[in-house]
């Protein structure tokens, strides 16, 4: 158990399935001794290892065609965006002038299909990013390529998160 004497994972069992064995390692290390309900594999998500229904919930983070063209297109977006990593900052620069009350709220957007943020956000950023040198034309037209093809098979997925921050003095 953890030292707060909750169980990382309740009721049930629970497996975190990985491509990369490295990965799998470090999380059976972090793992707490005593949590028998929790297991690690190394295992493809597009190939999963069970039968189906086997699972009540599914929890899926960093997937993608080209996982390092995806990180690589992420962080460029942030970068070209004026303050677009503002509430990483903001939340601690009013604290610093007095707001004692300060709360971060995320809220998610999906799109299970292409619309006015790809239209409005991904198209145009990705064109710029390969017009400054920060990514190749080629890189550029694989990502488009490979959103469009998500589009036409329906497994599109576009999330992004926005941040509300709201702070008041004491």
């Amino acid at each position: 158990m953890r030292t707060d004497e909750r169980p990382l994972v309740a009721p049930g069992p629970a497996v975190g399935i990985d491509l990369s064995a490295t990965l799998i390692a470090r999380a059976q290390q972090r793992a707490a001794a005593g949590e028998t309900n929790v297991s690690f594999r190394v295992g493809d998500a597009y190939d999963l290892p069970f039968p189906d229904a086997s699972f009540d919930r599914v929890v899926a983070r960093r997937c993608a065609t080209d996982p390092e063209l995806g990180r690589r297109f992420t962080h460029l977006l942030c970068d070209q965006m004026h303050n677009g990593r503002i509430v990483r900052e903001l939340p601690w620069q009013l604290a610093r002038h007095g707001f004692t009350h300060v709360t971060v709220t995320p809220q998610v957007r999906l799109s299970r299909e292409p619309g006015a943020a790809h239209e409005w956000l991904i198209e145009p950023v990705t064109h710029e990013l390969v017009r400054i040198g920060a990514i190749t034309s080629g890189d550029g037209a694989r990502l488009l390529d490979d959103l469009r093809e998500r589009a036409d098979t329906g497994r599109y997925f576009l999330a992004r998160t926005y941040y509300s921050v709201i702070a008041t003095a004491a």
